[in-house]
């Protein structure tokens, strides 16, 4: 699977939804809660769980393929 950040856009999704405050920040995270290793790489990321979760908390299309195509 590929992130589509346009679709995410398109829906209205808030990059500070998944980015946390971008606008106070000097480096973009993946989420606000990422943990990183002492080098600078991320420990942790959005899987599909992450995913479906936001689906259905945001009333997005849970659909296979809306993702998987």
């Amino acid at each position: 699977m590929q992130f589509r950040h346009n679709r995410h856009l398109q829906a209205g999704v808030d990059c500070q939804t998944c980015h946390g405050p971008i606008e106070e920040m000097d480096k973009v995270y993946l989420t606000p809660d990422t943990h990183w290793w002492p080098w600078l790489l991320p420990t942790s990321k959005p899987e599909m769980g992450w995913c479906i979760n936001c689906h259905r908390q945001n009333g997005a299309s849970q659909d296979c393929l809306t993702c998987h195509y």
